[in-house]
């Protein structure tokens, strides 16, 4: 997004955007002795400021998120709890729960917290921006980024206190189940496990998830991904960031192109180019 200028500027060039279905995330490791405190999580959400995050990195190309389903996904649940930016909400937050500041406005954190990310620059000076955030509220947060393929190993091991990462394409609600079932709780000795690296553990959502891989009817479904959406805004095993659009540069001319919410190029089956 931050070369958007360029191409945009550019005389041979069209830009193109659309929603998408990527869900970008942070992640808690539950089992950590601070962020398994609600509270805490709570307090990190609301000192996120997600709006400024994506009106200076994207560009406004990317739009806010409750969950991992876009607003247009058949079985997207829209009343859940979300968690605007609300520094002073925060902070008496973490006061309730016992992490008090230790020097008022001075410069001690209320406690310390490593924030693992690649080291894709672009996603590195997000993180470092959500930790400038979290100081605010008194979260000290280094950011430590690695190459990825030692990052990555780290977060399947579950050897992380937080991160962020992103789903793709997010097309089918069953993945809810790879993702938070307890069944599906990596270890070191097993990183293939599952995807549910931060260890959560719900006896209630598991027992919807696995009615939701057993049901057909689409409407009952959808009921089914609708209160496990709402038992996850409020639970917080991940804080939901955004859902980046797709980008698409073309030539100029360029005839029946167009964006999928997924980014796949089945247009190209049937774009064509007139003039120069």
């Amino acid at each position: 997004p931050l070369m958007l200028p360029v191409v945009e500027d550019a005389d041979k060039l069209e830009v193109n955007s659309a929603s998408s279905f990527k869900y970008t995330y942070l992640a808690f490791n539950l089992e950590h002795e601070v962020l398994g405190n609600l509270a805490v999580r709570k307090a990190i959400a609301l000192g996120i400021d997600r709006n400024a995050i994506i009106d200076h990195k994207f560009r406004g190309k990317a739009r806010l998120s409750t969950g991992l389903l876009s607003p247009a996904h058949w079985a997207y649940e829209s009343n859940v709890e979300t968690f605007e930016y609300d520094p002073a909400r925060a902070r008496k937050l973490l006061d309730e729960a016992g992490f008090t500041d230790p020097d008022g406005d001075g410069p001690l954190p209320r406690f310390e917290m490593e924030f693992k990310v690649s080291a894709n620059k672009f996603r590195k000076a997000i993180a470092t921006l959500i930790a400038h955030q979290l100081a605010e509220i008194g979260i000290a947060v280094t950011v430590r980024s690695y190459e990825w393929g030692t990052f990555y190993s780290d977060i399947k091991s579950r050897n992380f206190a937080m991160t962020t990462l992103q789903w793709p394409s997010v097309l089918e609600p069953s993945l809810y189940r790879w993702i938070f079932h307890s069944d599906n709780i990596p270890s070191p000795e097993n990183r293939a496990a599952g995807a549910n690296r931060g260890a959560y553990r719900n006896d209630r959502v598991d027992e919807l998830l696995d009615a939701g891989n057993k049901e057909t009817d689409v409407e009952k479904r959808r009921l089914i991904y609708a209160e496990i959406q709402q038992i996850l805004a409020r639970e917080l095993p991940y804080v939901s960031l955004w859902h980046e659009d797709n980008i698409a540069i073309t030539k100029k001319g360029t005839q029946d192109y167009f964006i999928t919410p997924n980014a796949r190029f089945e247009a190209l089956k049937q774009t064509r180019t007139v003039g120069q």
